[in-house]
C-alpha cells in the first residue's frame, strides 16, 4: 500500500474485436492463474463502455482492498 504513483494499462491479448466480459476476467485470474485478487481495477469494452471491477476510492492512496495483482512490484502503488 502506497501513494498511487502509476497508471498501468493492459490488454486482454485476445484475438482483436473478441468481446470479454469481466467474469470471464476473473476466471483467468482468480481459477486460471489463482491469484487472490483480479489484475484489472477497470476494463474498458470494445464500445468504450468502462466497467469498474474492483472497487476503489478516488484519493491519491492505493489501500488494501483497491491492490490488484496487475505488475509484480508495482501492485501497492499502481492502479491497473
Amino acid at each position: 500500500m502506497g501513494e498511487l504513483k502509476y497508471l498501468i494499462i493492459h490488454c486482454s491479448a485476445t484475438p482483436a474485436g473478441r468481446k470479454i466480459t469481466s467474469d470471464e476476467i476473473r476466471r483467468w485470474h482468480l481459477q486460471g492463474r489463482g491469484w487472490s485478487q483480479v489484475g484489472y481495477a477497470d476494463i474498458i469494452h470494445l464500445d468504450g463502455q468502462v466497467e469498474n471491477m474492483v472497487e476503489y476510492n478516488e484519493d491519491n492512496w492505493v489501500d488494501a482492498g483497491e491492490i490488484t495483482n496487475g505488475a509484480r512490484g508495482f501492485n501497492g502503488v499502481s492502479k491497473h
